[in-house]
């Protein structure tokens, strides 16, 4: 486990998996106002997350689930099936779906739902930010 002086030094880094453009920004702007949090890079779909994985090397994967080409879920099994790494969903699918079900089956180490309401933004980012920080180790 890190201790925080090193994560001062060494930000999490951070692979953000979404087809929406919109949240893909959005998200990179909130956590990357959180010193500890880098945003190496994000893909639109699973297919796309697998090669910058192995690109960018980050230490956590946030996911959605419903994406074009590959679900999340799918992503989630291959990549586990690749290399071990932390990976966070964040869907507005239903945590007890069948697609949901097979993420947190294939390993999957975190599921949060995406905000509903503007109200609920605020406590769904420190939600987010303290499962990627508990993801890598710095709970």
């Amino acid at each position: 486990m890190l201790n925080v002086s090193e994560t001062l030094q060494n930000p999490v880094r951070v692979l953000l998996v979404d087809d929406c453009r919109f949240l893909r920004t959005a998200l990179t702007g909130l956590l990357g106002s959180d010193h500890r949090i880098q945003v190496v890079a994000a893909a639109e779909n699973g297919q796309q997350a697998l090669l910058y994985v192995e690109q960018f090397r980050p230490d956590v994967v946030v996911t959605d689930l419903e994406m074009p080409v590959m679900d999340g879920a799918e992503f989630v099994s291959q990549q586990m099936g690749r290399r071990r790494i932390p990976i966070i969903v964040f869907s507005a699918v239903a945590p007890e779906s069948p697609l949901a079900l097979r993420a947190r089956q294939a390993g999957a180490t975190h599921f949060l739902c995406k905000p509903r309401q503007m109200a609920d933004v605020g406590a769904q980012q420190e939600s987010l930010k303290s499962s990627i920080l508990a993801a890598y180790g710095l709970a």
